[in-house]
């Protein structure tokens, strides 16, 4: 007979792989390998060991960080790219003086007898951690990219022994420090991979002559005290997104942000005394997400209105607003009635005291999420009804009693013809019963409206749940590429709702990138940069002088690319888009591993992201699975390079789209969206389900781009390339705007289920 044992011992490697896989990182590696030589290896496999999550706290940091962590991060440097430490020294580090607290002292005394409390607490944790993460200095220069680290009662110096060696290839850095300081060296700008940055402390002291890295594209700081300081961030000219905590400089002084203007796209201010001065918002043209939280403080009400409108006033162009714990305003601000261009809309927090509906105005007919209190919704009824394009329906702060109003909710979203989800945030526990019921009318009248009980629409704006740059290919629209067809596909995508064009860029130093670039800040549009090379020029060919011709070619579509301002190039780089006859030769594959290698190197100093496009067997012999493009990745070591991922291709090879997602974890780094035969999604055998579950499975934030193509539009000499012979649509407007929305509800959908799972009906 058999036991549970022998029934887990006989599971597929794969599905075991996923099972542990479910465990905290200290129950994988603290337990498992003592079960058996089979699950021992799988612990210690690449695969588990890529992303660590370890927490410790209280009583066992210094004792485990010598024990299990120290041997566990020696197995695993060379293996993990992703890093995540949070240790509680609380306990470990407790200061000399008499507890009054009997419960302390009985704990402390606790600590004591196990030897954890030592007479200098701080500095036993900084040699704990410069043994653990030593060992990731040693393992070549493209191993950890990246790394989050949260201390609580214990100050950090990024001078300490560990951190220049094992920070230097980093591209995302987080550190935080609870209740001490954290203190930055001056060698800060010498991370040159560097793309992402959050550093908070209490306080976040940074040396006079620090300098932020060249590359730097997210940076987030909290605690700040010096006013100065903001004057470096300034100087991050290729900043696209900007979070401030807990800083109390005033208008004035945040005055510096405006010479962020030609980058930032994104600005959070959370527990803030204050906001930039309209002046200096007037200057930042390119954002797009505004996120205030508790921000700002200082001010009676009608003050603190009078400060969100001013600032509001010369930010026509906002597509993303959140409003989060704001003090109660007698009215919402008039000038949210001019953001033509805003999508998203949330104000959570207290409803205006005197006139709670949302101003009449354009800002209605871009809307497609908005999260508010039901009394703002119940008074907003007509409004809502004009927001034409309205998807998504966040409500919170159901008023007891308000049975009426609720109910006149939910019979207007059943009549509203765009709206496909309500969530419904309330504290009670049942859901009232009248309340029930109207919700399961609503969802019979209308079949396509879903009605949940949950406030995931709300925590989707909290937490920018809006970051993945939503793109499209520019062919959608125009098959060559002058002024007049630029400024049409532009404009196009940009009232389509997109946020990215992207630009196939044959041929490149043909292609005027002084035009380019005017035609995209113009309209406020994210570019990126796509290719494939020709057979004439393969780097995978074994002829030298074919190699040297795609080198130049990509070289040329690399200085295109930093000309646009494009962050991301991708495609088929690594070969030719074309059927060969036999498989890669071992000299082809080599040199195609060293010339990327190459390329991502030089795209990283100028903050170019390099992805690999993924195709089928019949338009490259290199790269057919995500699985191939994994190992490609492991041979070429070089932390800029990542996997690109087109449904197109994967519904052709891949065993499963959703495993094929996961498989690429961290290291997918750019996403196409297209059907089964390149027409409108949804109408042909992609498995778009597997794809969003997998993408939100690991947390994917980079781009999504919908591709498609119609030899209406495609030019005949790609037409015949693509094999794209049949008018599988003409309406590129239409195409597009379909496009948006299908990816925007998937997206949502699967977020939500995710995070907070969505309910069938009201339960």
């Amino acid at each position: 007979m058999q036991t549970g044992f022998d029934l887990l011992e006989a599971l597929p490697l794969e599905l075991s792989s996923q099972c542990l896989a479910q465990l905290t990182c200290r129950e994988r590696h603290a337990v498992v390998p003592f079960v058996s030589k089979r699950w021992r290896d799988l612990a210690y496999s690449p695969a588990l060991l890529r992303q660590l999550a370890i927490q410790l706290n209280t009583t066992d940091v210094l004792s485990t960080l010598d024990s299990l962590l120290a041997g566990l991060l020696r197995r695993a440097a060379g293996q993990t790219k992703s890093l995540q430490l949070a240790l509680d020294a609380s306990l470990a580090c407790l200061p000399s003086a008499p507890f009054t607290d009997a419960a302390t002292t009985a704990a402390v005394s606790r600590a004591a007898e196990c030897d954890l409390v030592v007479k200098d607490g701080e500095a036993a944790v900084h040699a704990a951690l410069s043994r653990c993460l030593g060992s990731f200095a040693c393992t070549g220069p493209h191993s950890l990219s990246r790394l989050a680290l949260e201390l609580r009662y214990v100050p950090l110096h990024l001078d300490d022994p560990w951190a220049t060696a094992v920070l230097r290839n980093v591209r995302q850095l987080s550190l935080r420090v609870h209740g001490a300081p954290l203190c930055v060296p001056a060698p800060l700008h010498a991370l040159g991979s560097l793309a992402e940055l959050s550093l908070e402390g209490a306080p976040l002291v940074l040396e006079g002559t620090v300098r932020l890295p060249a590359g730097l594209t997210k940076l987030h700081m909290g605690g700040v005290e010096d006013a100065n300081i903001l004057g470096k961030v300034a100087e991050a000219i290729a900043l696209r997104s900007l979070s401030l905590a807990r800083l109390e400089h005033s208008a004035e002084e945040l005055s510096p942000l405006a010479s962020l203007g030609p980058s930032l796209e994104r600005l959070a201010m959370t527990r803030c005394g204050n906001l930039p001065a309209p002046a200096t918002l007037a200057q930042l043209p390119q954002l797009q997400a505004l996120h205030l939280d508790h921000t700002p403080r200082w001010g009676d009400s009608r003050e603190v209105g009078a400060e969100l409108q001013a600032a509001l006033e010369p930010l026509t162009q906002l597509t993303h607003l959140v409003c989060a714990h704001l003090r109660a305003f007698p009215a919402m601000p008039p000038a949210l009635a001019q953001l033509a261009e805003l999508q998203s809309f949330g104000w959570l927090g207290p409803a205006p005291t005197a006139s709670p509906a949302l101003p009449d105005g354009p800002w209605a007919a871009s809307l497609r999420t908005v999260a508010v209190p039901a009394e703002v919704a119940a008074a907003s009824l007509p409004f809502l009804a004009s927001a034409s394009r309205l998807e998504g329906l966040g409500l919170s702060r159901f008023a007891a009693g308000g049975c009426a109003r609720q109910h006149g909710i939910l019979r207007a979203a059943a009549a509203h013809l765009s709206l496909r989800r309500v969530c419904m945030h309330l504290d009670e526990a049942p859901l009232p019963v009248g309340l029930f019921d109207a919700a399961i009318e609503a969802q019979r009248r209308t079949p396509g409206l879903s009605i949940e009980r949950g406030n995931s629409i709300a925590e989707t704006l909290r937490g920018g749940g809006y970051s993945n740059p939503i793109g499209v290919h520019a062919l959608v629209f125009a098959g060559d590429w002058t002024e007049n067809s630029a400024t049409a596909a532009v404009a196009t995508a940009k009232a389509a709702g997109y946020d990215m064009l992207e630009l196939a860029v044959f041929n490149a130093d043909t292609l005027d990138a002084a035009m380019t670039r005017r035609v995209f800040q113009e309209h406020g549009l994210q570019p990126a940069c796509s290719l494939g090379l020709s057979l004439g020029a393969d780097i995978s060919s074994a002829d030298p002088g074919v190699v040297a011709r795609g080198v130049a070619e990509l070289d040329g579509a690399l200085r295109f690319a930093a000309a646009i301002g494009a962050r991301h190039l991708c495609g088929v780089l690594y070969s030719a888009i074309a059927k060969y006859p036999g498989p890669p030769s071992a000299a082809g594959r080599a040199n195609a591993a060293r010339e990327i290698r190459a390329l991502a190197a030089k795209a990283a100093d100028q903050g170019i992201q390099i992805s690999l496009e993924v195709v089928n067997r019949y338009e490259t012999n290199l790269l057919n699975t995500a699985a191939q493009a994994m190992d490609f990745l492991a041979a070429l070591n070089h932390d800029n390079v990542y996997v690109h991922l087109d449904t197109y291709h994967m519904n052709i090879e891949e065993d499963s789209i959703e495993q094929a997602v996961r498989l690429c974890g961290s290291r997918l780094g750019y996403v196409h969206i297209g059907e089964s035969h390149r027409g409108y999604l949804g109408s042909g055998s992609v498995d778009f389900g597997g794809l969003f579950r997998g993408l939100a499975a690991i947390d994917y934030a980079g781009p999504m781009t919908f591709e498609s193509f119609s030899s209406a539009v495609v030019s005949p000499d790609l037409s015949n390339n693509l094999c794209v012979w049949r008018n599988l649509w003409s309406d590129s407007a239409d195409l597009a705007a379909h496009a948006r929305g299908y990816i925007d509800a998937e997206w949502r959908a699967a977020c939500t289920a995710a995070l907070l799972p969505a309910q069938a009906g009201c339960q």
